[in-house]
C-alpha cells in the first residue's frame, strides 16, 4: 500500500501508490510491522524502511498541524537516510524530491538524483539527465548551474531508464530531442515522444501541450493511460 511504482527493490507482484495523498492513514504501522518481520535481505529491509519514510511524509502532508508537520518529515527524512545507507536508490529519489521541491534547493536536488542514477534507479536517471542535459535550468542561490552539461551521460541514463515505462524518460528524451541534445535535433521525433508520455499521463508533457497552442493533444489509447496509471 506504500511502493514506489518504479523502484526496482518493489516484487512485480506488489502493489504501488503513486502519489503520498493516497497512501491510507494506517499505512505506517503496518510497514512497521513488516521491517520487525522481515528477513535479513538488504534489499527487503531498505524497501520497507524507505517505505516507511513515504509513509511518515505522507503523515505530514496530511497533518494540519505546523510541529506535527515539521516531526513527520524530520523522521521521514532519517528513514530515507537510512535506507539509502543500504544503497536503496529509491531513497534517494526520495530525498532528491524532497530537497527539489519543498526546499528549492537544487544543489542538493541534483545530488540525490544522481546518487539514485548511479543504483540504477530509472526515476534518478531520468531526472539525473535531466540536470545534465539542461544545466541552464537548474542554478544555486548564487546563480551558478549545479550540474555539469554532459550530454553523453545524460543520453545513457535515459536509454538505461526507458524499458522501466516511466513516462517522464520519454519526456525528457523527446525535450532533448527537440533541442538537439543529446541526439541529433529532431523536433516532429521528440514531439512524438512527448506526445506518448502526455497520453501516459506525464504533467510535464500535459503542460507542453498547454504552453504550445500550436501543437494539438494527441488522441490516446484510453487502454494505455488505464494501464500506465497517471498524473505523475
Amino acid at each position: 500500500m506504500t511502493a514506489y511504482r518504479y523502484d526496482p527493490d518493489r516484487p512485480k507482484s506488489s502493489s504501488w501508490k503513486d502519489q503520498e495523498i493516497d497512501i491510507p492513514a494506517g499505512a505506517l504501522s503496518v510497514c512497521q510491522k513488516a521491517l520487525q518481520g522481515s528477513t535479513d535481505s538488504k534489499v527487503v529491509r531498505r524497501r520497507i524502511i524507505a517505505q516507511i519514510g513515504r509513509s511518515l511524509m505522507a503523515e505530514s502532508k496530511r497533518s494540519t498541524n505546523r510541529e506535527a508537520k515539521r516531526v513527520a518529515a524530520e523522521k521521514a527524512l532519517a528513514q530515507w537516510n537510512q535506507a539509502a545507507a543500504l544503497d536503496s536508490g529509491q531513497a534517494f529519489v526520495a530525498l532528491a524530491a524532497y530537497f527539489l521541491l519543498d526546499q528549492h534547493d537544487n544543489r542538493r536536488g541534483w545530488e540525490n538524483y544522481e546518487k539514485a542514477a548511479k543504483l540504477n534507479n530509472p526515476i534518478g536517471q531520468t531526472h539525473a539527465a535531466r540536470f545534465l542535459l539542461f544545466p541552464e535550468k537548474f542554478k544555486d542561490e548564487n546563480l551558478e548551474e549545479v550540474a555539469p552539461r554532459d550530454e553523453a551521460r545524460g543520453r545513457k541514463y535515459l536509454e538505461d531508464a526507458r524499458p522501466a515505462s516511466y513516462p517522464r524518460t520519454l519526456y525528457n528524451i523527446g525535450e532533448a530531442m527537440r533541442e538537439g541534445r543529446g541526439w541529433p535535433k529532431d523536433p516532429d521525433a521528440g514531439r512524438e515522444l512527448i506526445g506518448e508520455a502526455y497520453c501516459m499521463g506525464d504533467r510535464e508533457a500535459a503542460g507542453f501541450y498547454a504552453r504550445t497552442k500550436k501543437h494539438e493533444r494527441p488522441k490516446c489509447d484510453p487502454s494505455l493511460v488505464q494501464s500506465r496509471g497517471a498524473k505523475l
